[in-house]
């Protein structure tokens, strides 16, 4: 796994193991945290840790063993030393049954957060000359200035072009370590932004307008969360106005029907809930009067149609 040396900090344990961590995202999610010493034993960090960069405790959870008891206090009290910022949502994770619900206490927002300051340390950039002036009204100069790469690890965990790019088979992975490398990248800008932001916990489809683009980069870059983020924006946005339109998008794009992808094993089954909304729906979708598309022209969003067509629905 590819960490640049100017992305991590070693932390020495009380029993002196050596810990090397991701420092800017540790700042972000812990104020107070160490510079050097951990101030704890490795089976306290290690718990923590995992917490701060996975939101992820132990399992199986703790019981009510004093042993158990007492190892829990530690870890919090080490949490709440280094500032952690969601120190209660770690306590009630380790202390909670299984069948609690799970959340990801504020790791995405920090993460979001150290990403915009620019305080992840990350050693890449990325330059988008090519598309720089094509509909953004902004200033020449602001364009002109390399997007934040953010966590190297992370670029390569999520995507399999960055993870080719910067593993050391592309020339641009292999400057001086300790130097800022910018990459040119011929992709437009405001993409290449909002799929960097992604990458570091952002949302990318906020409006149906978005979808298209998201697929695009999605199967471009090889990001399979951003298709999974795709298949719930539809599924969770569903309309009657709408429905007939997203499910055409959904059968046009063989990426979002595929179910066996790697780290989307929990995708929302996209087909089925469009399938289901217009089951639900069917006497009000037979009945639309005006129809709503998004991304296409005036000659395919045509209202001179009394009645557009039910998208292909048949019940034997």
């Amino acid at each position: 796994d590819f960490c640049d040396q100017n992305e991590m900090i070693t932390l020495m344990t009380t029993d002196g193991h050596a810990v090397p961590c991701l420092d800017g995202l540790l700042r972000a999610r812990c104020p107070k945290g160490p510079q050097a010493a951990a101030g704890e034993e490795l089976s306290v960090v290690l718990p923590l840790l995992q917490w701060i960069y996975a939101a992820r405790v132990q399992d199986p959870p703790l019981t009510s063993g004093d042993g158990d008891i007492e190892h829990f206090a530690r870890i919090i009290r080490l949490a709440e030393r280094w500032g952690l910022r969601d120190v209660g949502e770690l306590q009630e994770r380790i202390m909670a049954k299984r069948s609690r619900a799970r959340g990801a206490g504020t790791l995405p927002e920090d993460l979001l957060t150290a990403y915009r300051n620019k305080a992840l340390k990350g050693r890449f950039s990325f330059s988008c000359p090519a598309w720089s002036n094509k509909g953004d009204t902004r200033d020449d100069e602001d364009m002109e200035v390399p997007l934040e790469g953010g966590l190297t690890a992370l670029l390569q965990l999520r995507s399999e072009y960055f993870r080719a790019m910067l593993s050391g088979a592309w020339a641009e992975s292999c400057p001086t370590r300790d130097e800022k490398t910018v990459v040119t990248m011929h992709w437009p800008r405001d993409q290449m932004a909002r799929l960097l932001e992604f990458i570091h916990g952002g949302t990318f489809v906020a409006k149906a307008e978005d979808l298209r683009i998201a697929v695009d980069c999605a199967s471009f870059f090889g990001v399979p969360s951003l298709l999974h983020h795709v298949r719930e924006w539809i599924a969770n946005n569903l309309k009657v106005s709408t429905a007939p339109t997203l499910w055409r998008f959904v059968e046009t794009e063989p990426l979002l029907k595929m179910q066996d992808i790697d780290c989307c094993e929990d995708a929302e089954d996209v087909e089925a809930a469009c399938f289901e909304f217009h089951l639900e729906h069917f006497s009000e979708l037979a009945g639309i009067k005006v129809w709503e598309s998004f991304g296409g022209d005036d000659e395919t969003n045509d209202a001179s149609e009394e009645e557009p067509p039910l998208h292909t629905l048949s019940i034997e």
